[in-house]
């Protein structure tokens, strides 16, 4: 009796309309596929993936470094708002302070401080006239 293995490849394609690039899957192996170059890149699936972890953490980095971070003059930006500085929040609010005045006070943001306003309902929206009145 013979024996018959059946093989799945996907293959992946990208590129530019000057150049495009294949990635074969195979069972074992995979094979990219560069122009210009006469042989095609082919390894052991163990070493493609390790490849992919090695990129993963290179380029990790960059990708974190376009995150804000907290201003330095919001040291509190970030943090979780709870029922006591809501209320507190709110009374200074209704005492006539300004989102300037504040986001000092509460180590937040302009902006931040506005979104809080208008979560615990001291102003109608961040468009709400109150905000740039005061």
């Amino acid at each position: 009796m013979m024996s018959v293995e059946v093989s799945v490849k996907q293959t992946f394609a990208w590129g530019t309309p000057e150049r495009r690039y294949e990635l074969t899957i195979g069972k074992d192996d995979a094979a990219l596929s560069i122009p210009g170059l006469a042989d095609c890149l082919r390894a052991p699936l163990s070493e493609w993936a390790a490849l992919s972890e090695v990129l993963s953490q290179a380029l990790a980095p960059a990708a974190k470094s376009n995150r804000k971070s907290p201003t330095p003059s919001a040291p509190n930006n970030g943090q979780p708002w709870n029922g006591e500085l809501d209320a507190r929040l709110r009374t200074r609010w209704d005492e006539g302070a300004t989102v300037p005045v504040l986001a000092k006070e509460f180590g937040r943001t302009t902006g931040g401080l506005s979104s809080r306003l208008v979560k615990i309902g001291a102003v109608q929206g961040r468009d709400d006239p109150a905000l740039k009145r005061r």
